[in-house]
């Protein structure tokens, strides 16, 4: 329990670590500053709220539902592989970006590779018998 406390302290904190915003270093400068961000998630958007990276639970509902950060510069027409229904788009991705304590900036977005099924042979091997 205090590891997971540790961890999720750490991310909390690097996620809310951001350049001087005095500075007047241009916007690439300090988006380069800025720590990224890999996630595999779902990204959902629904008639109730713009495109969010879904944190924690997807409901298995029909469309899915979720809460998260919202992603202000999300385009589904940069995307493939995404699904909808009754006004609800969603699909999961391998994304890069910036989190900056309200929302989740997206710098690269593609499929997740597919899972790895094991072989037939492999599902059914026979077990050693026992001495």
């Amino acid at each position: 329990m205090r590891g997971l406390l540790l961890a999720a302290t750490a991310l909390l904190l690097a996620g809310c670590a951001a350049s001087d915003p005095g500075s007047d270093a241009p916007a690439q400068t300090v988006q380069a500053q800025q720590r990224r961000y890999q996630a595999t998630a779902t990204v959902l958007q629904s008639p109730d709220h713009g495109p969010e990276l879904c944190l924690g639970v997807v409901l298995d509902s029909f469309p899915p539902q979720c809460g998260g950060a919202p992603i202000p510069n999300w385009r589904w027409d940069q995307v493939e592989g995404e699904q909808a229904a009754n006004g609800t788009t969603w699909g999961r991705y391998q994304l890069v970006g910036i989190y900056d304590g309200a929302s989740f900036t997206v710098l690269r977005a593609a499929l997740p590779p597919p899972a790895s099924r094991p072989s037939a042979e492999e599902r059914f091997k026979d077990e050693p018998k026992p001495a």
